[in-house]
């Protein structure tokens, strides 16, 4: 059975699979999208699906959190709660509508395997220059500049 679009069965689908299902552009003119959203924990999935069959989810978790912070700005009280998150997107083409439920049960363990910590989630070290001291892409090294090419104040002819 080749592609067909049927968006109530793809609601359905989300649906019995835990998802919150935003049909609003479903039956739109020319094709139609759905888009669906499922939040575990500290991990979130977005799913989106088109008349066409192309298929994209976002997995996002939170990989470390840091101590909250509490400012006050203008008499209104805020929990800062900063966060590191690990996103991954993975994207395909359905064939048949029948695909989406076995994908859906394969999105937990993609996104075990690949939105946890990693080691390359450690700040990177600043490289250091010949004799020692760390640099950084964003500053300026602080070396006399070597002129090339012609100068500033010459014309071009």
């Amino acid at each position: 059975m080749p592609w067909v679009y049927q968006p109530q069965q793809l609601r359905d689908t989300l649906e019995a699979a835990g998802f919150d299902v935003d049909t609003s552009a479903a039956a739109l003119e020319g094709g139609g999208s759905l888009s669906a959203r499922q939040q575990r924990g500290e991990r979130a999935t977005v799913v989106s699906l088109d008349a066409g069959g192309r298929f994209l989810a976002t997995l996002t978790a939170v990989v470390d959190t840091s101590p909250p912070e509490t400012v006050d700005i203008e008499r209104v009280q805020l929990r800062i709660v900063p966060e590191l998150t690990r996103t991954t997107t993975v994207s395909g083409q359905l064939a048949v509508p029948d695909q989406l439920k076995p994908l859906l049960d394969a999105l937990p363990s993609l996104a075990d395997s690949h939105t946890g910590r990693t080691k390359s989630d450690k700040t990177p070290s600043a490289p250091t220059t010949p004799d020692g001291l760390a640099s950084s892409p964003i500053a300026p090294v602080h070396a006399p500049r070597t002129r090339t090419g012609r100068p500033w104040w010459r014309s071009w002819r």
